[in-house]
């Protein structure tokens, strides 16, 4: 848990090396547990230089803890900003739609929906 936590400030401030290292070792204390296993795909996918070339992979991953346990918000999230990143703004809003139904007051997904919807009601300029 305090593993976690750290991890979690870490990646907020985008240091992920050192957040990896530390959800790799939440993860060795809690192997049954999924959100070390999303976390670290994520952080994964942010370290590298090749983010279009893992992002399939880091989807993959995302989809596969998901099939085992639908109810992960921090996969759900995850997902969304993929989708973001892709600009595929529906697939993203159903994703962290998804994560809020998981956890109604996830901050962080309710501030990427308003950003979609931002885009959207925005006068389009000629």
């Amino acid at each position: 848990d305090v593993a976690m936590r750290e991890a979690d400030t870490l990646l907020r401030v985008g240091n992920f090396e050192r957040a990896l290292e530390r959800y790799h070792r939440a993860a060795s204390l809690s192997p049954d547990e999924i959100e070390p296993q999303v976390a670290i795909a994520w952080c994964e996918y942010q370290r590298s230089a090749d983010k279009p070339g893992l992002r399939a992979a880091t989807e993959a991953t995302l989809r596969g803890v998901l099939a085992r346990q639908p109810r992960c918000a921090r996969a759900h999230y995850y997902l969304g900003l993929l989708y973001v990143q892709a600009r595929d703004d529906e697939t993203a809003l159903a994703a962290f739609t998804s994560a809020l139904a998981v956890e109604p007051e996830m901050l962080d997904a309710k501030r990427q929906i308003h950003a979609i919807e931002l885009r959207y009601s925005a006068p389009v300029e000629p």
